[in-house]
């Protein structure tokens, strides 16, 4: 396929008059913190490092994985990229963390992260969940922690999301690995 074939999802923000409705977060309706938009050539766009979130997260995994390995190869800062992903439960100071092997193999570099993440635990608070390749093919114990991190840090999803989502976690420790 052929890049000028790809479809594009335009994402802008919307005034709203009186509470916000509680509508699921998707693509079309997510809102953009003013950082997050760079204009060129008189168009409003996302900066590099959100679009590659955004790929990150609205993409089927092995697209994600190929857009966000595009995107590192073009230069977008991976720290940054690692940081801005952390805002993303920025509520309830609950992040993901990719351990990719070209940057987080051997002794000094996992005790870097190690340090790190305690610091991010004790001084602002943060739970920072590792995931590793393993992810893409054993995504169960990675989103069970990331769910249970949430819940002990007050998320309350209604009856009916989480009926959905044991019943997605179950199928998902399932399948075959």
């Amino acid at each position: 396929m052929n890049e000028l074939d790809w479809d594009v999802d335009l994402i802008s923000s919307r005034a709203r008059e009186g509470p916000p409705a509680p509508v699921p977060v998707t693509a079309d309706n997510v809102e953009l913190p003013p950082d997050h938009v760079v204009k060129e050539s008189d168009v409003r766009l996302t900066c590099p490092v959100r679009t590659a979130l955004d790929c990150a997260r609205w993409l089927p995994r092995y697209e994600a994985v190929a857009a966000l390995d595009q995107f590192l190869r073009r230069d977008v800062d991976a720290g940054e990229l690692t940081a801005m992903a952390r805002t993303g439960y920025r509520e309830f100071r609950v992040g993901l963390e990719y351990d990719g092997e070209r940057h987080h193999t051997g002794r000094e570099a996992r005790a870097h992260d190690a340090h790190r993440r305690d610091w991010l635990a004790k001084e602002m608070g943060w739970e920072v969940i590792p995931i590793t390749k393993n992810f893409l093919t054993r995504p169960a114990p990675y989103l069970g922690a990331l769910l249970t991190a949430l819940h002990q840090r007050g998320w309350r999803p209604d009856n009916a999301t989480m009926e959905h989502m044991a019943a997605r976690l179950a199928h998902l420790e399932r399948r075959p690995h």
